[in-house]
């Protein structure tokens, strides 16, 4: 498996961004969890949030926002362009 392009972590909430292509374009895509070990000690990625996870689920993908646009201040009046 290819390693993510770039991981944020923001307590135990860790978004990954990934590079592929589509159709021979570039794309990036996300996949936001969180690992735990389970009984027997292995890690798990879960995919499941409790409500105290909620606040840095949304600094992760703002942090991530403002990685892939080059932005340093969240309040903007225009929307980047997505490239995927």
């Amino acid at each position: 498996m290819a390693a993510p392009k770039q991981t944020i972590k923001v307590g135990k909430v860790r978004l990954s961004v990934w590079e592929g292509n589509y159709e021979g374009k570039p794309i990036l895509s996300f996949t936001i969890d969180k690992p735990y070990k389970d009984k027997e000690g292995n890690y798990v990625n879960g995919k499941s949030f409790s409500r105290a996870d909620l606040g840095n689920v949304v600094l992760a993908c703002i942090q991530a926002t403002n990685v892939l646009y080059g932005q340093t201040n969240t309040e903007t009046n225009s929307e980047p362009e997505i490239p995927f």
